[in-house]
């Protein structure tokens, strides 16, 4: 089969002083939510081997592809989005906006827009990553939505229907894993979540919440709201709600177990 782009002699250099060729499809392409004509202008790329030859990926409009960066399958990178470093974007996979990844491996169905920022990472499944987000160094798998001002840092995310909005900030943190089903959690507003653990079924957790420092939330129908705080290792069964100025704090090295409880105006447990 005959090659289905070229590249051409338009150029645009990136902020590294990398040259970039804008390419022109050679025949119709039918691919991911896009239709390109032959003799279509597309993005930007630095050699051939940003955008394979074979399936219907394509790189359109102002969008670049640079340094050993890959697109490949039915992959679709349109309006500025930017990809850099080693980073293999497959599958049915679109990145538009302003979005700008690098050294990482997107597959799936994952879409990523706006301003968002993935580095050094690996996200697969039904994803949907827009708004603000930065997210580094993290592994994202399953039917997750991450959008507004989230930061994700070390994190890694298993599970279906999961909901990270607003300025959550995550740390060092598990929520979910190959073994263990987790659903339906939403973490809002400013939570604060830092060397900690999620799994479950119908957890919320928002408002100004911190969980600090190896708390263990395993168990259903669990909420930490408010200025709620847990530190320490502690261990979140079924049925909590902690709202309010409800604070906890364990010290030792037991583990405190919370199970069926309610703790909410200015109780604070300490260990």
């Amino acid at each position: 089969m005959m090659n289905k782009y070229e590249m051409t002699n338009e150029t645009r250099e990136t902020a590294t002083g990398q040259t970039l060729y804008r390419i022109r499809a050679l025949r119709n392409i039918y691919g991911n939510s896009k239709m390109v004509q032959k003799g279509e202008l597309g993005g930007f790329v630095s050699h051939h081997d940003n955008l394979s030859q074979i399936g219907t990926c394509w790189v359109a409009d102002e969008a670049f592809v640079a340094d050993d960066a890959r697109i490949e399958n039915d992959a679709l990178i349109h309006e500025s989005a930017k990809i850099e470093g080693k980073s293999r974007i497959t599958d049915n996979v679109i990145i538009g906006g302003d979005a700008m990844v690098f050294e990482s491996t997107v597959g799936g169905l994952t879409k990523i827009t706006d301003k968002a920022r993935l580095g050094n990472s690996t996200v697969n499944g039904d994803v949907n990553l827009e708004g603000r987000v930065y997210i580094m160094y993290s592994r994202i798998h399953g039917k997750v939505q991450v959008t507004d001002r989230v930061k994700l840092v070390e994190t890694a995310i298993y599970g279906n229907n999961i909901l990270l909005l607003g300025e959550a900030n995550i740390k060092t943190t598990v929520i979910g894993s190959v073994t263990k089903e987790t659903k339906q959690v939403v973490i809002s507003d400013k939570v604060t979540i830092v060397n900690s653990g999620i799994y479950g079924e119908g957890i919320v957790i928002n408002g100004d919440a911190q969980l600090i420092s190896g708390v263990r939330i395993d168990g259903n129908l669990v909420q930490i709201s408010d200025f709620s705080t847990l530190e320490g290792m502690i261990e979140i069964g079924s049925k909590v709600n902690m709202k309010e100025f409800a604070r906890v704090k364990n010290m030792s090295n037991t583990i405190f177990t919370i199970d069926n409880e309610t703790l909410s105006g200015d109780v604070s447990i300490e260990r």
